[in-house]
């Protein structure tokens, strides 16, 4: 895997029952998707939402059709260049 992932908080999900709100998110370099979501720390599989922009507010995550497991809330560099920034973010 080239991506370089960064790995948050770990949760149990079960019956699709976990959400992840970002409060806000930004980083740069702008034109670099970034991809956030769940990481499955057994499978090591990733369940994520691609984003654009380098600023996003009030986005939600679900976690419907993610397996029953254990999680980690991951963020995924989708580009080629090395990216800096920081989330806000709450998991139900």
């Amino acid at each position: 895997d080239v991506y370089k992932r960064q790995f948050l908080d770990r949760m149990r999900i079960s019956g699709e029952d976990a959400v992840l709100t970002i409060n806000s998110c930004t980083w740069s370099p702008s034109s670099q998707d970034v991809k956030i979501g769940w990481y499955n720390v057994d499978t090591r599989v990733t369940y994520t939402v691609t984003y654009e922009g380098g600023d996003i507010n009030s986005k939600r995550v679900n976690s419907s059709g993610v397996p029953d497991g254990d999680y980690k809330v991951c963020i995924v560099n989708g580009g080629s260049k090395s990216i800096t920034g920081a989330m806000q973010y709450e998991v139900k």
